[in-house]
């Protein structure tokens, strides 16, 4: 008679959860890094007796420059290397819909560390503080939901003409700024370009910084064109999670 092997369900609670979005536009971002930073003694304790758990799987770890990693379905261990010494975080990545989340943690106090390694100069760092995890009186965990704004490195301004706002050339009210309506904003040495909206707004975000050099003008140019309007150029010296203002007025051909 066939023995039959009783198999037992193992429950898992998500304890942090969210979503990591850019900060200027609100477009979901995949494949950042969500660090746990500081987490409570009782967190320490159960991440030391993960590293001894799977200590036998670091030397198959994805190797990089400078950390490996040890995927355990959506969560990873983190090592990163000084020297001799290894280091061992606690982290995540966003899905291609931008959410995360952390199942089992201990209760206590949690903060996360924010950012995208593979956008270079594209995105700042954020951390997240106060994140409370908690249980009730039958266990279950109080699941905690959060949402980050990651800050681009951006330009965003308005596309104009000057305009007499009369029909009477004699008119001595003055002239007014009239948004210009699908020009073309791109920057120098990228593919990256937008139009401006109905009311000559832009945005270019996710910019490369550029170094600059104090003998130049700053770096990169932004060149704008419009249908029946002269091409101009303007440089900007960027930093990195910063968003810079930089408006246009278009003379007419």
């Amino acid at each position: 008679m066939p023995k039959w092997t009783q198999l037992e369900l193992t429950r898992r609670q998500v304890a942090i959860c969210g979503s990591v979005q850019n900060a200027l536009t609100g477009q979901l971002i995949q494949g950042a890094d969500v660090q746990i930073e500081q987490a409570p003694e009782t967190f320490t304790h159960w991440l030391a007796m993960k590293a001894v758990q799977y200590r036998d799987r670091w030397q198959t770890m994805l190797d990089h420059p400078d950390k490996q990693y040890v995927a355990l379905g959506s969560t990873f261990y983190l090592i990163r290397k000084l020297g001799d010494k290894e280091s061992l975080k606690f982290l995540t990545c966003t899905a291609i819909d931008g959410c995360f989340y952390f199942v089992d943690l201990p209760d206590g106090m949690y903060s996360l560390a924010i950012s995208l390694p593979s956008a270079g100069s594209r995105y700042s760092t954020t951390q997240v503080d106060n994140i409370q995890v908690s249980r009730d009186n039958s266990g279950t965990i109080q699941r905690v939901t959060v949402g980050i704004d990651l800050p681009p490195t951006a330009i965003q301004g308005t596309i104009t003409e000057q305009i007499n706002n009369s029909s009477n050339p004699k008119s001595q009210t003055g002239s007014q700024l009239a948004p210009i309506v699908l020009a073309k904003i791109q920057v120098e040495g990228s593919d990256t370009v937008t139009y401006s909206d109905r009311q000559g707004n832009y945005v270019l975000s996710g910019l490369e910084v550029w170094q600059q050099s104090s003998t130049q003008a700053p770096r990169p140019m932004v060149r704008v064109s419009a249908q029946g309007y002269q091409t101009t150029a303007q440089g900007v010296a960027l930093t990195q999670g910063q968003v810079k203002n930089l408006d246009f007025q278009l003379l007419r051909q």
